[in-house]
């Protein structure tokens, strides 16, 4: 059978790299096998639940370029894939849990399992324990009268729980793909909450559940579910079934190191790590990245490519597709650098062409083409492309063929010189002339010549003048687009701040 994997969020808010890169690598591995890619939503934590998250999650998958195979909106042979759909589903399966005697009906109150953590730090739900707690396993509880139900029809009480029981009597081994066999200590596992008091599954369930009847092949997910191998194992043991190959991605951690990172951070810090605007959050996208350079920075946090040392690492994803295999996944954290995403997105942006950065940006090009007809625009957008880091620098680098732009006075101050008003004055008078662009520039240099005046001061004169910094395109191209009013204004607002330089 060809591998079927699962990406598998929560809709409790916003799709960030994270999980972008677990459903990227999903995506990979399945595309590289001729697998299928499943998107599931696992919604059963309804305390949690957002009702714009899933349209999120969606939304990005599809922007990114890494759409499922088979989904909520798409359908397929193994549906419903939304869990809230499925509570039937789950609900027969408790049933044989209790039939079989591998789950039991618990009463506690949530006041009396506090009370036990408070006292005990080290507390664990399980079979040290459970014959002396309030479920229907004790003797002497008054709940001992569930012991041999077959359904949760049977309870005529309110507010129960079903747990797990885990009767493990000895060490035993679960595998990891990625980090080999894991042996597990019994006295470490606690009978999990199975069914919630409000009737809807827990994670523990529902997610076995689904990967069994949804015939996954390999569970591919973040490191933060490995401590929840060893149950998983023990529910799909319950059911006498075969468990697929779990592979735990490692962790990504933010900027500094010291954790992993997560959308608390990235709103406190501003870093840009959900894919599309989220509230007043803006994404990757209304950034101004490109979803090929997101995709090509996440592929290379936790995974090797063969012959890295051999290859660019600036690629598409129909060229990571024929590469990808699972064995180059790592282990070990990525710590998430977002200078290095910044210079991969430049990298991507080079490599277009104006009309197809126009395409892509046009959302931060509004006020260009006010100013410009189309094709002007484009020509524009040939000249700064190289200096593109991600689409909203284009609003910086357009913004001197515009209006007229604030001058820097320290860098002002480091160009002055004797010829400062000279070279202000003949530059304006020289604007009569502008529109044969070759001839005027060649009498610029001839008239500086003639003075004596160092090109290098004429042309930072005149940058600071008309760019109001030393950095930018070549001058004498925004010298071509610029209107002539538009640079007789910076000349004269370049003479009236002169005595803050001099």
């Amino acid at each position: 059978m060809k591998p079927r994997v699962r990406f598998a969020p929560s809709p409790t808010g916003p799709l960030h790299l994270g999980g972008i890169r677990t459903a990227l690598f999903n995506y990979l591995f399945a595309q590289s096998t001729g697998g299928t890619f499943v998107l599931r939503i696992e919604d059963t934590d309804r305390s949690r639940y957002h009702p714009e998250s899933e349209k999120h999650i969606v939304d990005s998958l599809n922007w990114l370029g890494i759409p499922p195979d088979e989904s909520p909106t798409i359908g397929g042979p193994y549906g419903p894939y939304r869990q809230s759909q499925r509570l039937d589903i789950y609900k027969k399966h408790i049933d044989v849990l209790l039939k079989d005697k591998k789950a039991y009906v618990a009463f506690d109150t949530s006041e009396e399992l506090k009370q036990l953590r408070d006292k005990d730090k080290s507390f664990l739900y399980n079979q040290s324990n459970r014959k002396e707690l309030a479920n229907s396993l004790n003797p002497q509880s008054i709940y001992h009268k569930y012991q041999n139900i077959r359904s949760i029809d049977d309870v005529d009480v309110e507010n129960f729980v079903v747990r797990l029981k885990v009767n493990q009597s000895r060490p035993f081994e679960v595998v990891d793909e990625l980090r080999g066999i894991i042996t597990v200590e019994t006295q470490t596992l606690e009978d999990k909450v199975l069914l919630k008091r409000d009737g809807w599954p827990t994670y523990h369930l529902a997610d076995i559940v689904d990967d069994y009847l949804m015939k996954t092949t390999h569970v591919v997910r973040g490191e933060e579910w490995l401590p929840s191998l060893p149950i998983h194992h023990v529910i799909y043991d319950a059911f006498g079934w075969k468990a697929p190959q779990f592979l735990h991605l490692p962790l990504l951690l933010r900027p500094d190191k010291k954790g992993k990172i997560s959308k608390r951070d990235a709103i406190l810090n501003g870093y840009p790590i959900f894919a599309l605007q989220w509230e007043e959050f803006a994404g990757l996208k209304e950034r101004g990245y490109l979803p090929h350079a997101i995709i090509n920075y996440l592929a290379l946090l936790g995974w090797s490519p063969p012959n890295l040392s051999k290859r660019n690492e600036i690629f598409l994803m129909d060229q990571t597709i024929p590469d990808f295999t699972i064995d180059g996944l790592q282990k070990n954290p990525a710590v998430v650098d977002f200078d290095k995403l910044k210079w991969t997105n430049h990298q991507h942006v080079s490599g277009l062409s104006p009309s197809e950065i126009l395409n892509h940006f046009d959302s931060f090009l509004t006020e260009l083409y006010q100013t410009y007809p189309p094709s002007d625009v484009e020509n524009i957008i040939s000249l700064i492309k190289n200096r593109i880091e991600i689409g909203a620098d284009l609003v910086r680098e357009t913004h001197v063929f515009i209006r007229e732009p604030q001058i820097n006075l320290n860098e002002a101050q480091k160009v002055y010189t004797e010829h400062w008003g000279a070279i202000l004055d003949y530059f304006q008078s020289a604007l009569d002339f502008k529109e044969n662009a070759s001839l005027f520039k060649k009498n610029i240099f001839k008239w500086a010549k003639s003075k004596n005046i160092p090109l290098r001061i004429m042309m930072q004169t005149l940058r600071i003048t008309i760019v109001g910094q030393l950095s930018g395109p070549d001058l004498f191209d925004i010298i071509n687009f610029v209107s002539r009013d538009s640079l007789i204004k910076r000349v004269q607002h370049t003479k009236s701040i002169t005595s803050k330089i001099n």
